[in-house]
């Protein structure tokens, strides 16, 4: 291969269009980001102005940390809930259905289960606790 001087990026694409056979690529130009940088000074201005208090209570609450307040002041753990919830699935607007797969969870996690084996067997059988059981059982004993 012979030595080939380069001088710019121009170059480099000219070289690499005769490699390839391609056409050399258009040279890359500034984007027009006017819009998007006022946003920011605006954003910026405005968590400025404000107190971190008043923001706060504009900004709505995450549904999914209100869901896990909701049940974390049952008494359950914050994995209680959030493993509960997977549990659920769908039905996670069913307080009872939720409530019932956090105390199934908790009773097979104090068991000694690992958590992702209980996920597992209470979604597979469907929150069957004594089929969940016997799968985490099983699973134990395969590792």
């Amino acid at each position: 291969m012979l030595p080939i001087a380069v001088d710019s990026r121009e170059s480099v694409n000219k070289v690499r269009a005769a490699i390839s056979g391609l056409p050399p690529a258009k040279p890359v130009t500034a984007l027009p980001l006017d819009y998007e940088r006022k946003l920011l000074e605006d954003l910026a201005r405005a968590g400025s102005d404000s107190s971190s208090s008043s923001a706060a209570e504009a900004r709505p609450e995450d549904p999914y940390n209100v869901l896990l307040k909701r049940y974390m002041d049952m008494g359950f753990s914050r994995e209680e809930v959030a493993m509960g919830l997977v549990i659920a699935g769908a039905e996670t607007d069913n307080a009872d259905k939720v409530v019932e797969c956090c105390k199934q969870y908790k009773e097979l996690r104090s068991m000694g289960f690992k958590a992702d084996i209980v996920v597992g067997a209470l979604v597979l059988n469907k929150g069957d606790l004594t089929a969940a059981s016997e799968a985490c059982i099983t699973a134990n004993m395969d590792t």
